[in-house]
C-alpha cells in the first residue's frame, strides 16, 4: 500500500525504500498486494445497489420482522442502509439507521441496545446483506461481513 501512495504522490519508490518505510512504521509488509489492486472488491462490486436491496429485504422479509416486532410502522419512520468496503479485510461494513421521532426513539433505542436482541439484529442485517449481494452480483463468490451496526437517529416528523 505504501508503494501505491508514493507513486500517487509522484515520488520514486523501490523495494528497499518501501521495506524501510514499513519497518519504520512497524507494519508488516505484504509484498505483491500492489499488483492485485485491480481485483479490489471495492471497485469491482459497488455497494449502492446492494445497500438499497438490503433495506428492501429488511423491511419486507423475515430478517427483522419475524425475529422481532421491529418493522411495525409505529416503531420508527424510516430505515436506511449504508455499506462500505473494509480494504484491509476485503469485507463489507454494513450500517443500518432507524429514523424515529423522539417518542419512538426511547423504546427503539433501548430495544436495539439490548445485548441479546442486538446480536440477533446484527445477524439479521448480515444475512440480508449477503442475500442482497448475491442478488445484485450473482457471479460473485459471495461477500464477507466485517461488521454490522444498528442505531436510532431522532428526527422531526
Amino acid at each position: 500500500m505504501i508503494i501505491l501512495k508514493l507513486r500517487q504522490a509522484g515520488e520514486r519508490a523501490n523495494h528497499k525504500r518501501v521495506e524501510r518505510l514499513y519497518t519504520e512504521a512497524r507494519l508488516r509488509a505484504d509484498y505483491g498486494k500492489e499488483e492485485n489492486m485491480s481485483t479490489d472488491k471495492s471497485t469491482k462490486y459497488p455497494l449502492e445497489q446492494v445497500s438499497a436491496k438490503t433495506a428492501i429485504l429488511l423491511l419486507n422479509s423475515e430478517y427483522l420482522a419475524e425475529r422481532h416486532d421491529i418493522t411495525s410502522p409505529e416503531s420508527y419512520l424510516r430505515l436506511s442502509v449504508s455499506a462500505s468496503w473494509d480494504p484491509i479485510y476485503e469485507s463489507a461494513i454494513v450500517k443500518v439507521v432507524f429514523e424515529a421521532t423522539a417518542e419512538q426513539a426511547g423504546s427503539m433505542k433501548s430495544y436495539i441496545e439490548d445485548v441479546d436482541i442486538h446480536d440477533d439484529i446484527d445477524s439479521g442485517i448480515g444475512e440480508a446483506f449477503e442475500a442482497a449481494f448475491s442478488e445484485v452480483y450473482p457471479d460473485a463468490d459471495g461477500v464477507g461481513i466485517g461488521g454490522t451496526s444498528a442505531k436510532v437517529k431522532i428526527v422531526k416528523k
